[in-house]
């Protein structure tokens, strides 16, 4: 067994500069501060656009995998919200894209 206790030491000057309900936390769904969102309870995702009721009530992994397959938006993105967010490729004129991250412009 591995025990991990984790105390953070200081806070950032940032954060006295939050914006409250902020229109970039998924209107109103969080504070931006520091260049992101710190969502309000029951919420989450980058911009706080999931909530917590919402991933009791469905399997969203089970949403972003093709059928017959155990791969998360065919390995090419994550699940977000019940779906798949494609990771960006280093060269911007490739491009993943798809339901399930599946087709792309370079293979």
């Amino acid at each position: 067994e591995l025990l991990v206790k984790l105390d953070f030491i200081c806070d950032c000057d940032c954060q006295a500069d939050g914006i409250a309900a902020s229109p970039r936390c998924s209107d109103g769904n969080g504070i931006f501060e520091c260049g992101s969102c710190n969502c309000n309870d029951g919420r989450y995702g980058p911009l706080c656009e999931c909530t917590k009721d919402d991933n009791e009530a469905v399997d969203f992994d089970a949403t972003c995998r093709m059928e017959n397959s155990s791969v998360i938006c065919s390995g090419r993105g994550e699940c977000l919200c019940g779906e798949c967010v494609c990771f960006p490729r280093d060269n911007p004129k490739e491009r993943v894209y798809g339901p399930f991250c599946e087709c792309d412009n370079f293979s």
